[in-house]
């Protein structure tokens, strides 16, 4: 697989051709070398229960392909790569980052391997099913974007996705912070008036302190040294930040995260089913040849 690599050594790295070959051969040996440390480990496992096999040998996983990553500088041959063309395999990298699902799904095919111990057969289902549920656990985004970064994959291309990602979250927290502005003012007895002031100055005031905040950091944010751009850097950066904001007023009001995803729910539908329509229409226009 890795025969490919004697090519750019000797055009680009302009090694003679039996040298380049060579350099192909310690890539792979050294690759290889993560399989065989692993099976090593396997060896000196087997007398643990099966169990723990699975799960020392996933977490063992995990730590190779991330470990060589890091000494090559980027990950070769990972597992979650082989996944990736199964799509429903691979949707809790989402969440767990590829290294360590590749560890969990190692997990979970060596604990069904027992399928006469009751124990390793239910942590594999279980572990599996939570696997494969993760888009539910996914982190959310604004209707449209993540189909706008397929549309668009390259991240110079991407402003508009963001600034779409930036407005959901923006609205979302207008929303938060109106309805906590009602919440204060719901006290009731004699201070009523008193307390729902004084509720409303900390709010404006916590704002206040927190748009002070967000600005102080955008500099940092916009400047800091990554594979990623300014603009990609400060988008995501106010993007969290917002998706913070929102939280610290969850936390004070669960009900209030409650209230505004019922709407959030049927704005959400709504606009789906208004993409779908348009995209139905345009479909038919274009079969009877009027677009």
């Amino acid at each position: 697989m890795l025969y490919w690599l004697t090519i750019p050594k000797a055009t680009v790295g302009n090694l003679p051709m039996a040298l380049a070959a060579v350099c192909a051969v310690l890539v792979a040996t050294c690759l290889a070398s993560a399989g065989g440390l692993f099976s090593l480990l396997a060896h000196a496992l087997r007398g643990r229960g099966p169990l723990a096999q699975a799960w020392l040998l996933g977490l063992a996983w995990y730590f190779l392909e991330y470990v060589y990553a890091l000494v090559a500088g980027f990950p070769w041959l990972p597992l979650g790569g082989a996944l990736a063309a199964w799509p429903l395999w691979i949707q809790a990298a989402d969440v767990t980052g590829a290294y360590l699902l590749a560890g969990l799904w190692v997990t979970v095919i060596l604990s069904l391997r027992h399928w006469r111990r009751p124990a390793c057969v239910c942590t594999g289902l279980l572990l599996a099913a939570l696997l494969l549920a993760a888009p539910a656990m996914a982190a959310e985004h604004a209707p449209g974007f993540e189909a706008c970064i397929k549309k668009n994959p390259k991240s110079s291309d991407q402003k508009q996705c963001l600034d779409m990602e930036r407005d959901y979250w923006q609205k979302k927290l207008d929303t938060r912070y109106q309805a906590m502005q009602g919440i204060c003012k719901k006290f009731s007895g004699p201070e009523a008036e008193k307390r729902s002031t004084a509720c409303l100055e900390a709010l404006e005031e916590s704002q206040h302190s927190w748009l002070a905040y967000k600005a102080s950091m955008r500099p940092v944010a916009e400047n800091y040294p990554n594979s990623q751009s300014a603009m990609e850097n400060l988008a995501w950066f106010e993007i969290d930040q917002l998706r913070k904001r929102i939280h610290d007023l969850e936390t004070l009001d669960p009900s209030l995260a409650r209230r505004s995803n019922t709407m959030d729910d049927i704005e959400k539908g709504l606009s789906d089913f208004g993409n779908s329509m348009e995209s139905l229409f345009n479909s038919g226009m274009k079969k009877m040849g009027l677009e």
